[in-house]
């Protein structure tokens, strides 16, 4: 990532945003809104709704899971992708599209790009060669575990 871009990143992380009850209790986050300015605002009842409480956690989270990611060139798909095909070697490609909640030809950029990589092999079935098993290889389990611990000391 060039130097610009880290400093660009590094100014987002300390950008911040409150939410705050109409009784001015409960925050949560921050936003990506430039480093100098923060902004505080009440949320109401919105506040009381776990759907939204968790909707925007898990928006912050992935904000910034996304920054540290770039730092390894990895996008929070592919992360995930290197991860499910870690853990289940021989991974059918139609099961991976099914779990992440995508259609089948959704997931084939995605595939592509880590395959490029040499992050991920695609090994055609001996009964049906129309369809892939998916293997992370020695490449993709050590950025994946660089990964892992970049992410695990953000959480």
């Amino acid at each position: 990532m060039a130097a610009e871009q880290k400093k660009a990143a590094a100014g987002r992380r300390k950008a911040g945003i409150t939410l705050a009850n109409d009784d001015g209790e409960g925050s949560i986050g921050r936003s990506l809104v430039s480093a100098n300015e923060a902004v505080s605002f009440r949320i109401g009842c919105l506040g009381q709704q776990v759907g939204f409480l968790l909707h925007r956690s898990a928006q912050l989270s992935t904000s910034d899971v996304t920054l540290i990611l770039a730092e390894l060139d990895l996008s929070p798909s592919q992360y995930t992708t290197l991860a499910m095909v870690g853990d289940n070697p021989g991974l059918p490609q139609q099961a991976l599209s099914r779990e992440r909640g995508g259609v089948q030809s959704g997931v084939v950029p995605l595939l592509d790009s880590l395959e490029m990589r040499g992050l991920l092999k695609r090994v055609p079935q001996e009964r049906d060669r129309r369809s892939n098993l998916l293997y992370i290889t020695d490449k993709g389990i050590n950025l994946l575990q660089q990964a892992d611990e970049l992410v695990h000391g953000y959480e």
